[in-house]
């Protein structure tokens, strides 16, 4: 999953250790999860700040 990481680049974010999200897609989040299109996944603790940090820098880009 790292390496896919590494290639995916800055539109993409690792929420938890199973999911790699396309920042395209999210509909909205919560603390503990995010909802894209019509599935909600779960959001590591460890992961949320980075996520809501790399969700704002995806939409500045708009």
């Amino acid at each position: 999953m790292k390496d896919l990481e590494k290639v995916a680049g800055e539109d993409f974010f690792r929420i938890h250790r199973a999911y790699l999200i396309n920042l395209r897609f999210v509909r909205s989040y919560e603390k503990e999860a995010v909802q894209l299109l019509n599935k909600e996944l779960p959001i590591a603790r460890a992961n949320y700040q980075g996520f809501v940090k790399a969700f704002m820098r995806y939409q500045e880009k708009g």
